[in-house]
């Protein structure tokens, strides 16, 4: 969580952020859960970002910000990622274990020569995804090129924003090659996976990988259920997993998932109704989907079930949310 803390900090010294505002931002930050990662705390973070981002009135600032995060900022990922031997490695180093120290879930694919990396953000964050984008692609673009001595000319990205959007770093319109993509990419020339890491170094990036990989087994066992199941639904690309699902991914019976959750004073409903319905905002802010689609998409088998559960959980209809984001911008 320590880049969530470098994040807060460097918003208020570079804009203008009412105290009250400062004082609620570290008050949440405290109650994040330090055991879990950044995509079982998205719920707590989104409410952290709902609060600062809208100070941020420089569009270019998240892309001058991704520019200096380091290995104090990112940990043990940031120096297993500049320490390997060549940009393929990077890329595997990055699909293993970005979400432990970012809340990023990367995955990769290969066709036609082409290397397409894909970046996906919890829901949550994607009311602001134009601040996430200019950092998260700053920060992959200059280790690539620092590292690797990939030229920037070969590297090209897709977004899921509107090309009118004004919140866009002049540097991420320069790489963008798509924009209302479905999702946020990052494109290479697959040849270029070959290309050596002039400052790779083996024993330090075998120390950070067990770093790395010790990481990784802290969160599954001191990670809270909740925090774990968040994390899954977070990185679920359709359906929501059923709780007989989670049990298997977590290893466990059911019974268990539900005691666990019992003393965590929560239920396995409570919390995905909370991540269905955050997931409808997010659909509902910044896609073209309509209502009814929307409902399907979280689980509800009719229009009339999804709109009445819909009110019963946030007070007011889908409908309220429909365009929201272009108003805010």
């Amino acid at each position: 969580m320590q880049e969530t803390k470098f994040f807060i900090d460097s918003v208020i010294e570079s804009f203008e952020i009412p105290l009250s505002t400062q004082k609620k931002c570290n008050e949440l930050y405290s109650e994040l859960d330090f055991h879990g990662t950044h995509i079982s705390n998205s719920l707590k973070l989104s409410k952290i970002y709902s609060l600062i981002i809208p100070h941020i009135t420089d569009s270019d600032w998240p892309w001058m910000y991704g520019q200096q995060l380091t290995s104090n900022d990112m940990g043990v990922l940031h120096l297993a990622a500049t320490s390997c031997e060549s940009l393929q490695d990077f890329f595997d180093i990055l699909q293993e274990y970005s979400d432990l120290s970012t809340p990023v879930k990367v995955t990769c694919s290969e066709c036609n020569g082409r290397f397409k990396i894909i970046l996906k953000l919890p829901d949550e964050f994607c009311s602001y995804y134009w601040v996430h984008i200019g950092i998260i692609a700053s920060f992959l673009t200059e280790l690539i090129i620092r590292f690797f001595n990939i030229s920037i000319n070969d590297i090209k990205i897709s977004i899921p924003l509107k090309k009118e959007h004004p919140m866009i770093a002049l540097d991420v319109r320069r790489l963008c090659v798509q924009y209302e993509n479905d999702s946020f990419c990052i494109y290479l020339d697959s040849k270029l996976l070959k290309a050596k890491n002039k400052k790779h170094h083996q024993g330090l990036l075998a120390l950070a990988l067990r770093e790395c990989e010790k990481n990784k087994i802290e969160f599954n066992r001191n990670a809270s259920y909740s925090a774990k199941i968040n994390s899954i639904f977070a990185t679920s690309d359709d359906r929501f997993p059923s709780l007989e699902m989670i049990a298997y991914q977590l290893n466990t019976s059911s019974r268990n998932v539900r005691k666990k959750l019992m003393n965590e004073n929560t239920s396995f409903r409570d919390i995905l109704q909370e991540n269905k319905f955050s997931r409808a905002i997010y659909l509902l802010k910044n896609t073209r989907f309509s209502i009814d689609e929307i409902g399907g998409k979280i689980g509800y088998s009719d229009s009339t079930s999804f709109r009445r559960a819909f009110v019963n959980e946030l007070g007011v209809p889908p409908s309220f949310y429909r365009g929201v984001e272009s108003k805010e911008s």
